[in-house]
């Protein structure tokens, strides 16, 4: 018992003090950069969006707002069917933008950041962390209360450690 104690010990993932004090400098350069006047507004409105929801299966409202790199902002709500499609607030959004052919534009990773507002402390599903991935290696996640108010600023790699990405296969 105790040899394998030890030998799963070992192998316990966790993530590194340092690693996640660089994500918190990370986070706080990007706000300066970004500008918090921005991620207000984009918090505002994420909370105006969520209004609109189509919530008639889970009574849950979700509403959320990205900001990409060319400072455009891209809002989504949840729209729910019978089936619980992800149609997902951050999903609706990111997919707008794509419809635009931001990705042609500005690269892949053209998310720089996002807010969402849903009832509780509730951040972004593991779904939504990872289609986040797909278009940002990693942005600002803020989660924002129904009154509009950010309660919480973090990062995606912070929220979706060791996570499986387009890098893994060879996708800048």
């Amino acid at each position: 018992m105790f040899k394998e104690y030890h030998f799963i010990q070992d192998k316990i993932w966790a993530p590194k003090p340092e690693d996640l004090q660089r994500e918190v400098e990370w986070v706080a350069q990007r706000v300066r950069e970004i500008g918090f006047d921005n991620l207000q507004r984009l918090a505002r409105k994420a909370r105006n969006v969520r209004e609109n929801a189509y919530k008639e299966y889970s009574k849950y409202g979700v509403g959320a707002a990205i900001l990409t790199s060319e400072k455009s902002v891209f809002s989504g709500c949840n729209v729910e069917n019978v089936v619980y499609f992800a149609g997902h607030a951050e999903y609706v959004a990111i997919t707008k933008a794509v419809s635009t052919g931001i990705q042609n534009r500005a690269g892949r990773t053209f998310i720089d950041a996002i807010a969402v507002v849903a009832g509780g402390d509730s951040g972004p599903c593991g779904f939504c962390r990872q289609m986040l991935l797909e278009f940002a290696d990693n942005c600002v996640v803020l989660d924002v209360n129904p009154e509009g108010e950010i309660v919480q600023a973090s990062s995606l790699k912070t929220l979706l450690p060791n996570a499986f990405g387009p890098s893994h296969l060879g996708i800048k």
